[in-house]
């Protein structure tokens, strides 16, 4: 939860103050807007918010009711209300379910995200793998959707035509990690497992792949790691959801989109992209310098709107 009291003493010195959000969890106290645990929610605080925590379980339901956190982060979003933050978000579903929970219309502006490229690596090169390669870039947790990527593994395990190379960092669930080597080690599928990509090195992963899958479980406002894969001139297979779904209009035909938290939707999208790439169709590649162009233009809009008497 927010810490209140900054924005408050903030409030005294200064005239505007702009927030950026950019995670479920500020509107969702258990913190992935998937309701009861079953579907996306649409981000409106109240009783169902309760109920969802018990279907957590036990303990976080109880913990809810007692010491009020469905009610304390209500109360913060209405005292972002009365200090007329300017709030800055990610995605257009986030300003639709901020509007929900009370916020002005007028206090809201939307600003994809963009990548500073002037430290990235050359685009990687298209290669010709001897098996199609399917990568996964980012932290192994049940949020970002290991349930159901372990699942994809696991049907996958037998299949001597797909490959996956998996970059994963040191702050991933250790109990996912160990999953994930105990797969690797009775697979007859090729998996590469990857702990040392970074920001520097990140073309070293691109190389590697065909497509980048992203099985997120919660409601993603991005990712940026969907970017990153478009930068390197790489197809995206997303969730039908938050962020991805609104990219995949951005960025037609380097995105394809699967039913969520759906394991033969999202296998079927797979070999969906693998007939393409044998195909040999070309991904359109996205020119990111007028995206960052965009980027900081809007903020500046929204900077200078601000200090208009």
């Amino acid at each position: 939860f927010f810490n209140i009291k900054h924005l408050g003493l903030c409030k005294n010195i200064c005239n505007h103050i702009f927030f950026t959000s950019h995670i479920p969890g500020n509107f969702c106290p258990k913190g992935d807007l998937i309701q009861n645990n079953v579907k996306p929610c649409n981000g409106e605080l109240g009783i169902k918010c309760t109920i969802c925590l018990f279907s957590l379980n036990m303990k976080s339901g109880v913990s809810n009711i007692f010491f009020r956190h469905t009610k304390k982060l209500q109360e913060i979003l209405e005292m972002y209300n009365s200090l007329k933050l300017q709030m800055i978000f990610v995605s257009n579903w986030q300003k639709e379910q901020a509007i929900k929970n009370g916020f002005n219309a007028d206090s809201v502006s939307v600003i994809r995200q963009a990548l500073n490229t002037s430290n990235k690596n050359h685009l990687a090169p298209k290669l010709t793998n001897l098996k199609f390669t399917i990568g996964y870039l980012g932290r192994l947790s049940p949020e970002k959707g290991s349930v159901l990527f372990f699942k994809l593994l696991d049907k996958l395990k037998s299949n001597s035509t797909y490959r996956f190379v998996i970059a994963i960092p040191s702050n991933s669930n250790p109990a996912d990690v160990k999953t994930l080597t105990e797969i690797r080690n009775n697979s007859n599928t090729d998996i590469e497992i990857l702990h040392t990509i970074n920001d520097t090195n990140k073309h070293l992963f691109f190389d590697k792949i065909d497509c980048l899958i992203i099985p997120s479980f919660f409601i993603e406002t991005g990712p940026i790691v969907l970017l990153e894969a478009v930068f390197y001139n790489k197809i995206v297979i997303a969730p039908n959801i938050g962020g991805p779904l609104e990219f995949a209009s951005e960025f037609l035909g380097n995105i394809f989109l699967y039913n969520w938290n759906n394991i033969d939707a999202l296998i079927s999208s797979i070999a969906l992209v693998k007939s393409k790439v044998e195909e040999k169709v070309q991904v359109k590649p996205i020119s990111f310098l007028e995206r960052e162009k965009t980027f900081v233009d809007k903020h500046i809009e929204v900077y200078s709107k601000s200090l208009q008497p």
